[in-house]
């Protein structure tokens, strides 16, 4: 995957970002990865002119190890391919975490900033609460929890 540079990261992001997509897909569970679920949409600016930008938000539940986690992705779309502008993972361990890798952690371009200890502890809302803080984008309409079922009309 190829990464920008902490400096082009929030110059990308210093505008507003909008999700308009009037009727997200809904989060899709993956079938080579049946534990992972993931969203994806365009954004756009307030005026609703494509800014190249999209992002992916994925959230894994390990069937085994019960490991939950999300990683949303901001990413820039290029002639050579999509480079991550950010991605906010947070790690929800019940056991004692060795590899410090294994942390919830964000990234700012090529940037990798350690999360708070509270991090783990948070739900879905205070997730993307802190990710659209961040990546200054607003959805218009809701996205739903990914362990929320709901039925369709």
């Amino acid at each position: 995957m190829h990464t920008i540079s902490e400096s082009e990261a929030r110059a990308l992001l210093s505008n507003h970002s909008v999700c308009s997509d009037p009727e997200l897909p809904g989060w899709i569970q993956q079938k080579d990865q049946p534990s992972c679920s993931i969203l994806e949409c365009g954004l756009t600016s307030l005026e609703g002119v494509g800014r190249g930008l999209y992002l992916q938000l994925q959230f894994y539940q390990g069937p085994v190890t019960k490991l939950r986690g999300y990683k949303f992705t901001v990413f820039h779309l290029t002639p050579s391919g999509p480079q991550r502008v950010y991605q906010l993972e947070v790690k929800q361990h019940s056991r004692l975490i060795k590899d410090k890798h294994a942390f919830s952690h964000e990234h700012i371009g090529r940037l990798r900033q350690l999360g708070s200890s509270t991090w783990s502890r948070w739900s879905f809302d205070e997730v993307m609460a802190h990710f659209c803080k961040q990546t200054n984008v607003t959805f218009n309409s809701h996205v739903p929890d990914p362990e929320h079922f709901e039925l369709k009309p």
